[in-house]
């Protein structure tokens, strides 16, 4: 699509077709049968070392950005993966259902899992950003007081063929992918390098050492079950927890899980935290429904996400604004948003999550 487009720098549709004999077009319009990869990259490694460099080059950022972007929807998949963290806990179990043959059990393992935060330094920042062009850019948010530093991203990619160009933003404790767009559209400003830095090391300052979460692994035998575990997602993987059982299975989110028990018949599940729910809708784009009918729902407000809390009437307004969430008139209406885990956490002990 990029050739046909005209969008790789240099290489124009047809001198693309002149170089390697191959057609990509019928009459003005792409064609269905498109030659095979295997096809296509014997043409590429029949051309000139340097022109092959600028092709490949194309290729491989494209990949990137395809890998990434399946990453970020939680599509992407590499096999049987090896869990790796500072600890694995087997926090509890239950059985879902037994063989009535053989004895062999499905169950439902809950992991604790414990991973070292390793933050970035502000030196180390800054020598990550000098190998951009034009030297770091350094940026703050106006909302949240947080520093980070603007890094380059492969573009995505859109169905239709078209590249929208994004950008890294590297912080403290990780890195966050988004549009230029967004960027430009949401609170991030560039700062001078002394209040970027005092920024940076506060929020490094009260990091914690560690970063627990938890999820579960539907674990033994699953064949005979496995049209009654979700159909989406579908990761395998394999880890030893701290106390040395080694244990393989399909891993379950927190509204996964919930889905499971009832789909074996089982009542309740796991009560959800705070950080859980904020990660759940923040993460995944979930919609999570409080008992009184109040949803927790993602929406982009100026280029940015946040998760909004909708259902709220006037006489309810006041009390969550006290809790300390943000209630703005947005395009003439009034909308509530929750601005981080621990105030979800004061939202969902009063009004909790609905089963």
């Amino acid at each position: 699509l990029a050739l046909w487009r005209g969008d790789i720098p240099g290489w124009p549709l047809e001198r693309f077709e002149d170089a390697t004999g191959l057609k990509l077009t019928w009459e003005g319009s792409l064609k269905e049968d498109l030659p095979p990869m295997p096809r296509f990259l014997n043409r590429l490694l029949a051309l000139p070392i340097a022109e092959q460099n600028q092709l490949f080059a194309e290729l491989e950022d494209r990949i990137a950005a395809g890998i990434e972007q399946a990453m970020e929807a939680g599509t992407y998949e590499v096999g049987v993966e090896t869990v790796q963290a500072d600890s694995l806990a087997a926090a509890g179990r239950e059985t879902l259902y037994r063989h009535p043959g053989s004895g062999a059990a499905t169950e439902l393992v809950e992991i604790v899992r414990r991973d070292r935060l390793e933050p970035t330094s502000a030196d180390a920042a800054l020598e990550i950003g000098k190998d951009t062009h034009g030297g770091p850019v350094l940026v703050v948010n106006a909302r949240s007081n947080r520093a980070a530093v603007v890094l380059p991203a492969p573009s995505g990619l859109f169905d239709d063929g078209g590249v929208q160009e994004r950008i890294r933003l590297l912080r403290p404790a990780g890195r966050d992918t988004m549009a230029r767009a967004e960027l430009d559209a949401s609170n991030w400003r560039k700062a001078a390098e002394a209040e970027w830095r005092s920024l940076w090391d506060a929020e490094i300052a009260g990091l914690p050492s560690h970063r627990e979460s938890r999820f579960w692994l539907a674990a033994g035998l699953l064949l005979p079950v496995w049209d009654r575990l979700p159909a989406e997602n579908m990761r395998v993987r394999r880890l030893r927890t701290d106390d040395g059982e080694a244990l393989i299975g399909r891993v379950l989110d927190f509204e996964q899980v919930r889905a499971v028990r009832s789909a074996f018949g089982l009542g309740g599940g796991p009560a959800m935290t705070g950080a859980e729910a904020f990660e759940a809708v923040m993460g995944r784009g979930a919609a999570l429904t409080l008992t009184n009918g109040w949803r927790l729902a993602r929406r982009r407000i100026m280029g940015a996400d946040r998760v909004e809390i909708e259902g709220p009437v006037d006489t309810d307004t006041a009390v969550l604004k006290r809790m300390g969430c943000t209630v703005e008139i947005v395009s003439w209406r009034t909308r509530v948003f929750a601005p981080g885990p621990d105030l979800l956490e004061r939202v969902i002990q009063r009004w909790p999550l609905a089963a």
